[in-house]
């Protein structure tokens, strides 16, 4: 009786872990289920919200009595995870203007992913009003993101820098909304004495972007866009790219050089200047992309060295310490043993035209 009670007693304790193991099991598929709820509860709300605040810009933008592609652009929410427009589809019929296009809510849920939610709606405007209406998800499925035309793009941009002039001036058209339309890349723009010029790249889907050049001036008062060759536009953008990689560059070469003439500063403090003292100034580390010194790779390469009783010359290539690649600088160090002070002088980029040591 002894040994069939132990059993029993062994079988009545498992029975419990299992019951408490099934409560457990249903108690989490409960919190799951109703925690994926609250999240697509969540996501729905939002999506409502981007809906309805994108009613609202389209309305602003409606306010003039018309609604311009770039305008729509700007207006439609710009996807969190791609930085995209949404798929979206723009009919025009006379003054009715009608937008259909697809929008997503996906706040952070219980998966890695989050809960997302999407929806198909169409917005219907008659400038300046504009109405919403949910339409079945499968009407969206056939939409994709696609970039308007660029000469539609460009007359678009004309007439809202036309509108800036006639509201605030020609002083208002550098800071106008239109520049920062999705599928415009601003490459340059300049404004001064009564006139404005811009250039941009409008992107294309499944082309080369084209060049675009957009003036305006004050008296006599004209807009104007045209386009031109896309090679204006990537020129323009190398040349300042280049301009500021070169000024960049050597700004970092300066404060190299200013570095190693601290180091040979302290180093003739006592009224000498040791080889090992002039070998540790010069070798002062690269860093990487992170800032982490690179051993054996110093800045500084020792090209000549004369010396008096008095003074010690040195000539020095001195190489970029950061990611910047613009060539080296060659520099001349005086270093006064009796007075006990360096100076440097920039000597030029052309290094392998002064001596070696």
């Amino acid at each position: 009786m002894g040994r069939y009670g132990g059993r029993g007693g062994v079988w009545r304790s498992c029975l419990g872990i299992f019951v408490i193991a099934l409560v457990l099991v249903c108690a989490i598929g409960a919190w799951v289920f109703l925690r994926l709820s609250h999240d697509r509860h969540v996501a729905l709300g939002r999506m409502e919200d981007t809906v309805a605040a994108t009613k609202s810009r389209l309305e602003r933008s409606a306010v003039d009595g018309d609604l311009l592609g770039t305008e729509i652009e700007r207006d439609l929410p710009l996807d969190e995870r791609y930085r995209q427009v949404p798929p979206n589809e723009v009919r025009r019929a006379g003054r009715i203007v009608t937008v259909i296009a697809q929008f997503t809510g996906n706040p952070p849920g219980l998966t890695w992913r989050g809960t997302d939610v999407t929806g198909c709606y169409r917005f219907r405007s008659v400038p300046p009003s504009v109405s919403v209406s949910r339409l079945p998800d499968d009407s969206c499925h056939y939409l994709y993101r696609h970039y308007p035309a660029p000469a539609a793009v460009a007359r678009d941009v004309v007439t809202e820098m036309r509108t800036s002039v006639e509201r605030a001036g020609l002083g208002a058209v550098p800071a106008a909304d239109v520049w920062h339309s999705p599928g415009l890349d601003l490459v340059h723009m300049e404004a001064g004495k009564g006139r404005f010029a811009a250039r941009a790249l409008l992107l294309r889907d499944l082309d080369a972007p084209q060049c675009y050049e957009f003036r305006a001036r004050a008296e006599p008062s004209s807009v104007t866009g045209r386009r031109i060759a896309r090679q204006q536009c990537a020129s323009r953008q190398q040349n300042d790219w280049a301009t500021l990689s070169a000024a960049a560059g050597n700004a970092e070469l300066e404060a190299s050089a200013g570095k190693i003439e601290q180091r040979i500063r302290r180093a003739v403090a006592d009224g000498r200047l040791t080889d090992a003292e002039l070998e540790r100034a010069l070798a002062l580390p690269r860093t990487d992309g992170r800032g982490r010194p690179v051993m054996r790779e110093p800045v500084g390469v020792l090209l000549a060295r004369r010396q008096s009783a008095t003074e010690v010359v040195l000539t020095a290539k001195i190489e970029n310490w950061q990611q910047y690649v613009t060539g080296p600088g060659c520099y001349e160090f005086r270093a006064s043993l009796t007075r006990r002070s360096v100076t440097r002088l920039r000597m030029g980029n052309n290094c392998l035209s002064l001596p070696s040591p």
